[in-house]
């Protein structure tokens, strides 16, 4: 008499819809040698990029460097940064050489670019909008979400400035308002960010952040 067995079980259980590949977009700012920066968009699905939009406080032939890109919900933010003058080095007639940035100036801006959640593959449905800027222009700076805020700590604040600042802010997208943090003991700048349990420290109001070169951690 023949029997039917039951089909083997996987070994990993197939990924959820909300995990799938297809459900995520991942977004990024790019500069290649053609004076333009601009935002693109990568399709794990496909393996795929596409140009979504420029970053409109950009006038011709400038460039933003030193800025941060956060997501918050179905929003991305453009903080602070250099805006340089890029052009090609005097006497260099080559046009396949490198350009140089000149600084130009320290931003205090803060763009958002809104994307629908439910239309994520069609970027022209999205725009950009002015948000509050924050007290303290700033370029090469740490940035992190932590509890649904935007926190920044440090960097640069003036084009002929050598040191970096202590200074901190924070941003409360529902209140869209900036408020200043207590400063770190030391003046910092190109440096980076994390959050460490953020819901224990949130309540007694701690950011703890994580700055290279690595020596300890700094409590805001």
């Amino acid at each position: 008499m023949g029997s039917l067995h039951s089909p083997p079980q996987p070994t990993t259980p197939p990924p959820s819809p909300e995990f799938s590949p297809s459900s995520y977009r991942v977004y990024a700012s790019l500069c290649h040698k053609n004076v333009s920066s601009w935002i693109e968009c990568y399709n794990p699905s496909n393996n795929t990029w596409s140009y979504v939009s420029s970053i409109p406080v950009l006038i011709e032939n400038h460039v933003l460097k030193g800025f941060a890109m956060v997501t918050l919900g179905d929003s991305i933010y453009i903080i602070g940064g250099l805006q340089c003058s890029r052009a090609r080095p005097p006497h260099n007639f080559d046009e396949s050489g490198e350009f140089i940035d000149l600084g130009v100036d320290v931003l205090r801006s803060v763009l958002r670019y809104n994307v629908r959640s439910t239309q994520w593959s069609n970027v022209r449905s999205t725009q950009w909008s002015q948000s509050a800027p924050f007290g303290v222009p700033r370029y090469n700076f740490a940035c992190a979400i932590c509890e649904n805020k935007i926190y920044v700590a440090g960097g640069k604040s003036s084009l002929d400035s050598r040191r970096g600042i202590s200074c901190g802010e924070v941003y409360d997208p529902t209140l869209k308002v900036w408020n200043p943090l207590p400063g770190m003991s030391t003046l910092r700048y190109k440096c980076v960010v994390v959050t460490w349990q953020a819901e224990v420290l949130a309540r007694f109001y701690f950011f703890v952040i994580l700055l290279l070169p690595l020596v300890n951690f700094e409590t805001l």
